[in-house]
């Protein structure tokens, strides 16, 4: 394994609209970066079609697709060091939607549709108790990011501490 990979933390942000995914993001990248790291990031449509998968095929289905992509896809691509779900309760969540979206903010219908949302939520569930050593489970409620950063971050600091 190069130099480079022994260094690099690759982790993966998942979970339903509106959880506050790229809050908790952005407040621990302020912390790490005053830890100087280097922290690059990536972030990807939020439209994904999983909880329609999941809703049209089912949970055993949705295992069976999680496994066969791990098999096909780590062969190229790097695999996640971790993963943080982040999970809200559905009245926080539609509040948070509210403000995002008198903001100009709310990029897809299926954000505010709550029967895609549980749907979404039940497959980070599956998806939590198939890897629940490389996955963080976050319920973001009001008033816990500080918390919630804190939870995340010594985590990264831990599977830092791992590689050294």
């Amino acid at each position: 394994m190069n130099k480079l990979h022994n260094k690099t933390i690759i982790v993966v942000w998942k979970g339903v609209d509106g959880a506050g995914k790229t809050t908790l993001l952005n407040k621990a990248l302020e912390i790490l970066i005053s830890k100087n790291f280097k922290v690059l990031t990536y972030k990807t449509p939020s439209a994904t079609p999983s909880g329609v998968f999941a809703k049209k095929y089912g949970e055993e289905e949705l295992k069976q697709l999680l496994r066969l992509i791990e098999r096909i896809g780590f062969k190229v691509f790097l695999k996640p060091d971790l993963y943080v779900i982040v999970d809200v309760k559905e009245e926080d969540r539609k509040r948070r939607l509210e403000i995002k979206e008198s903001q100009g903010g709310i990029e897809e219908e299926i954000e505010k549709n709550i029967e895609i949302q549980e749907q979404v939520r039940r497959f980070y569930k599956i998806f939590y108790e198939l890897r629940p050593l490389q996955t963080v489970w976050i319920v973001n409620a009001e008033g816990e990011l500080e918390n919630n950063t804190k939870i995340i971050v010594e985590k990264l600091l831990e599977i830092k501490k791992l590689r050294e």
